[in-house]
């Protein structure tokens, strides 16, 4: 669902800067990568309407990682930021009949900001919707 409601919306280009690395281990068709971002992230304005959302997933494996973000250019009033995290204990764990809640999802709605810190948890996918 986090991603599917920003289907027929516009890409958004964004600017991520102090990115911190990992090593990323090779696998059967990707090469080892030693500086591989950490965060990856993507912008997308909704076809209709003002909302903007931001995806925001942390591969690492161990760290979070503490983000300051910083909106420039927007030029719709948002009246809030609802933030949403899909995460569980580790990369590995799904919800199944017998833990039906082993992937954690949180949520949080803060009055709107152009500027504000928010922590991105390791292995996880963060999503930010400003409306």
């Amino acid at each position: 669902k986090l991603y599917s409601e920003a289907k027929g919306g516009t890409f958004v280009q964004s600017q991520l800067t102090n990115n911190p690395s990992y090593s990323a281990p090779g696998t059967f068709f990707v090469a080892p990568n030693p500086t591989a971002p950490i965060l990856d992230v993507m912008t997308v304005k909704a076809p209709t309407g003002n909302k903007v959302w931001i995806y925001i997933v942390n591969r690492d494996l161990w760290r979070s990682v503490n983000v300051n973000f910083e909106l420039s250019g927007a030029t719709t009033p948002f009246s809030n930021i609802k933030v949403e995290q899909l995460n569980g204990a580790d990369v590995t764990v799904a919800d199944t009949a017998e833990a039906p809640n082993a992937v954690g999802y949180e949520t949080a709605t803060f009055p709107a900001a152009t500027a504000f810190p928010t922590t991105i948890p390791a292995h996880s996918l963060t999503r930010l919707t400003f409306e």
